[in-house]
């Protein structure tokens, strides 16, 4: 059996409260994202069989390094079809980001199937386009920044509502300034 995966950044608790409160509310033309699910997604793993979650799994450990916090770089909405749209916060990569984003995209072999301009990103909420611009009001500067907690293998599995999330595997960052993993590779 296989499972559909992503590698995330998990939010840490301010930042996961501050996210929270940027999601426009239910029932305004589009669907917020539970609070719990607010991620950064730093690579695709496609369908991955038992031996490739345990795998992925173990290799979260080795590529879990202390990362600064991602700067906001504003609101955009992704149009996915006339009556699909996802609201994001998109943030300012960063060097340290980047070489994760890399090393992730070489584990799971994805470094020509990754879109060029891959963005670290928060989904806030999925809807109606037309909806979702409501929800943008506030400046750069009233934007959280994303400070991470931990690296996380996640499982995504379709359902009545959309998919739902479940963590698989999840290693803790170091803080800046402590030893930290081996750079990844």
């Amino acid at each position: 059996m296989s499972t559909r995966c992503f590698v995330a950044l998990l939010p840490d608790a301010a930042t996961r409260e501050a996210l929270g409160a940027l999601r426009p509310r239910r029932g305004t033309g589009c669907t917020p994202v539970e609070v719990n699910d607010l991620h950064v997604t730093l690579q695709f793993c496609a369908a991955l069989d038992d031996a490739g979650v345990a795998a992925a799994s173990t290799a979260l450990p080795a590529l879990a390094t202390a990362l600064p916090p991602l700067a906001p770089a504003g609101f955009t909405i992704w149009t996915t079809s006339q009556r699909h749209a996802a609201l994001v916060l998109r943030y300012r990569s960063n060097d340290q980001i980047r070489t994760l984003h890399e090393a992730l995209g070489r584990l799971f072999d994805n470094e020509r199937t990754e879109p060029p301009a891959w963005c670290p990103h928060v989904t806030l909420a999925r809807g109606d386009p037309a909806h979702l611009g409501d929800s943008t009001s506030c400046s750069v500067k009233e934007l959280p920044s994303f400070r991470g907690r931990s690296l996380a293998l996640i499982a995504s599995m379709a359902g009545p509502g959309g998919y739902a999330h479940k963590v698989v595997a999840s290693q803790e960052l170091p803080a800046l300034g402590e030893s930290s993993h081996a750079a990844p590779s």
